[in-house]
């Protein structure tokens, strides 16, 4: 199944691209399409589960700060705010400037905490742990989410 791009309202929609697929519309933000070219999706049903699969053909490159930053995510950050559906995921690291851009997503997207979590934990440890970073900016939408602890 090939994508054909919908009209999007800039307004509203900055970072998002729309796709059609028959009744189904996916958005993929623009930091995400280019490394989903090529990709098809497909809907699974079978005796176990059901839903959407993404065949992807292209592997996430990495520089070597963004891997090693999202390890840093992974072993220390990821596993403390999982109890709350959250994440926290490098989305680029710009050399010049030394800047690194993350996204929160799950349960710390729309959570009244996640500044907090951010400014006191997250930027703290990735600062203590890598001194070349000068800037640590917040992508997330945090207007789409929803507070965990509220339902």
């Amino acid at each position: 199944m090939g994508l054909t791009e919908k009209d999007e309202d800039p307004a509203e929609h900055m970072r998002d691209n729309f796709y059609e697929f028959g009744d189904v519309t996916v958005v993929v933000d623009d930091v995400s399409i280019d490394s989903l070219k090529g990709s098809t999706i497909d809907y699974k049903e079978d005796l176990n589960a059901a839903g959407f699969v993404v065949d992807n053909p292209n592997k996430p490159v990495f520089n070597a700060m963004e891997r090693d930053v999202q390890e840093l995510l992974n072993q220390q950050i990821n596993p403390q705010i999982k109890s709350h559906g959250g994440q926290v995921d490098v989305v680029r690291y710009e050399e010049d400037g030394s800047i690194l851009y993350i996204e929160m997503s799950g349960g710390c997207q729309g959570c009244s905490s996640s500044s907090v979590t951010l400014k006191n934990g997250v930027e703290q440890m990735i600062y203590e742990e890598f001194p070349d970073i000068d800037d640590i900016r917040d992508v997330t939408d945090h207007d789409a989410g929803e507070n965990p602890y509220y339902e």
